[in-house]
């Protein structure tokens, strides 16, 4: 039977009581694996003392770091990579595990998740290429993948919460993935919902966000992240949730520092390796 793992990244001791409220009850062939940053040195929650949850202790910074350390304890066949505040319906790992058991060619798959401010999805199945479907965007519950197809991609520890540049690490994940030749497709399946909007959708972005969100840009798109920053910046202003030089600024600033980021990505690839 193929396992899954549902790798779970979370952060202080009320982060962890919110995976309490999150776990099903036990299902075969499944388990938790949750990566604990900032805990204080808090006791484990009762709830977590089963068998299929598999909680890790991690002194590392930044949010892709901790989905980096739940990724390397995860032992499955496949693999979910999961936020501490998702609410799962009692079908949704059976209907994973049934979408890759269907193709065994299928290397990573994303599904949709009800949130607030996420509508544009493909309307069928498609598969996911250096030119992804129009207006459509990755968020990081929504990616389910092999584990052998992870053995040398993990997420940028320099994009994402706790970082200088911090967005755009799930859509660096996925990128990245595609470009390893890895097949990936989108299927209209909502797997999960989540309570709050995104980091990348919220009113009055920060400047790290924005920082993010240019370096990201500069990252996927080099040959035309010049006419790319300006429309983003535009777009944000347009829909009233930043101003445009406020954003255009920021931008450019993480679009400038985009080249260190890859040189670190790399190393990180390679320390991986080693």
């Amino acid at each position: 039977m193929t396992t899954l793992d549902i790798a779970i990244a979370t952060h202080t001791p009320a982060g962890v009581r919110k995976v309490e409220q999150m776990i099903l009850p036990p299902q075969p062939y499944v388990r938790y694996v949750v990566s604990w940053q900032n805990h204080g040195d808090a006791p484990v929650p009762e709830k977590l003392n089963r068998p299929d949850v598999k909680l890790v202790r991690f002194s590392g910074t930044g949010l892709s770091a901790n989905r980096n350390n739940a990724l390397a304890h995860c032992t499955a066949d496949i693999i979910l990579i999961a936020d501490d505040d998702i609410i799962y319906p009692p079908d949704a790992f059976k209907i994973i595990i049934t979408v890759f058991d269907s193709d065994p060619t299928l290397d990573l798959a994303t599904f949709k998740a009800a949130m607030p401010g996420k509508v544009n999805y493909p309307e069928k199945p498609v598969d996911l290429g250096r030119r992804l479907p129009k207006g459509y965007s990755v968020t990081t519950m929504e990616i389910a993948c092999r584990r052998k197809a992870l053995s040398g991609l993990r997420f940028c520890t320099n994009l994402g919460l706790g970082t200088r540049y911090a967005a755009g690490e799930d859509e660096f994940f996925l990128h990245s993935a595609i470009r390893s030749v890895v097949h990936c497709r989108f299927f209209p399946i909502e797997i999960c919902s989540h309570p709050d909007i995104s980091t990348g959708q919220r009113a009055n972005p920060s400047a790290a966000t924005l920082r993010g969100f240019g370096c990201t840009i500069a990252l996927l798109y080099p040959l035309t992240a010049v006419a790319r920053l300006p429309l983003k910046a535009w777009r944000l202003s347009k829909s009233g949730r930043c101003g445009f030089f406020k954003a255009l600024t920021a931008m450019i600033t993480g679009a400038i520092g985009a080249p260190g980021v890859f040189i670190k990505y790399r190393k990180q690839q390679k320390l991986q390796y080693d």
